[in-house]
């Protein structure tokens, strides 16, 4: 089969062996894949991509896909041959899906919402898992006020989509482009970061979620209600900040707390999206769509330009 492999930070189109599913496990032919931080984070420092598609090989990137499964393993009876699905590939850093064919277990994969294409269900998986393992590290109440810094990327948009459906106000902060995108994801509230100070704001909260380390701790918990909490989203460098400040989480009423999707998997995601996506509180935003061809262009699009939630990658080697 063919794939999109990265060696020494270039990436190549490599011929290699169709996997075979485990017992737990299925196989299936890729439809569509996306970007994720796992994957064009490791091109940040060497812009501009060199990648011109070589034959080195290496390591076959990709995280989230939607496909069609041409493979089950002998505990996988609920899978059948021709059924359409999405998920992740497993692991603390998964990879593997930037290929004609990718392997999914058990707990990371389900079947396609009826109501989204292709293009739009690979754009759920690991954003969601994400988002979904940093709300159940707080509680949200019908009617509480949460705040979603970095509400337009591709975490921060399923957050907005499950507290909204939670029953919370919300209010994201984002850039100027991505106003409209956030009202139209489901938050009430918009704060432009780059016209209007989001700690000056008048109104206070209860729930408040930092994604990717934008800011210190101590600057949200300005806009933090007596009883309230913080979550910081994904970024290592906030996480161990968080932790250490959460050692302090018994000496006052504000809670501070963080979430890594690697390190705290999710294992009941994906049936939770299918539920949303059927009640009709769960979109996914996707940004633009490229071949797989062009999958150098798309990761430079990525890491140079403010993305609105997802950038998806059709996967049609021929």
């Amino acid at each position: 089969m063919k794939a999109v492999a990265c060696y020494k930070n270039i990436l190549s189109v490599i011929e290699t062996e169709k996997p075979v599913p485990k017992d737990n496990e299925v196989l299936v032919k890729v439809v569509a894949t996306t970007l994720n931080i796992l994957d064009y984070n490791r091109f940040e420092k060497s812009l501009p991509i060199k990648a011109a598609l070589q034959n080195n090989k290496g390591k076959i990137l990709g995280v989230e896909l939607s496909g069609v499964v041409v493979s089950c393993g002998k505990n996988m009876a609920n899978f059948k041959i021709g059924d359409e699905v999405y998920g992740k590939t497993s692991g603390i850093i998964p990879t593997g899906a930037w290929a004609e064919y990718a392997i999914l277990d058990k707990d990371n994969v389900y079947f396609k919402p009826k109501e989204l294409t292709f293009e739009q269900a690979a754009a759920i998986p690991s954003s969601f898992s994400t988002a979904l393992g940093a709300i159940r590290r707080t509680e949200i109440l019908p009617g509480q006020n949460v705040l979603v810094y970095g509400a337009s990327g591709g975490v921060g948009q399923y957050i907005v989509q499950i507290a909204q459906a939670q029953g919370g106000i919300v209010t994201g902060v984002c850039s100027t482009r991505n106003v409209k995108m956030a009202h139209k994801i489901g938050a009430k509230y918009v704060i432009d970061y780059k016209t209007e100070d989001f700690t000056q704001v008048k109104r206070k909260f209860d729930v408040v979620f930092g994604i990717n380390g934008c800011n210190p701790t101590k600057k949200y918990k300005k806009v933090m209600k007596s009883k309230s909490t913080y979550v910081g989203v994904g970024n290592t460098q906030q996480g161990i900040l968080a932790m250490i400040s959460s050692l302090f989480n018994v000496f006052t009423s504000k809670k501070v707390s963080f979430y890594t999707e690697p390190l705290m998997p999710v294992k009941d995601y994906l049936p939770y999206a299918n539920e949303l996506v059927k009640q009709g509180e769960l979109t996914p935003f996707i940004d633009k769509v490229y071949a797989i061809e062009n999958i150098a262009e798309a990761i430079k699009y990525v890491i140079t330009r403010h993305v609105q939630g997802k950038v998806v990658i059709d996967v049609d080697f021929d």
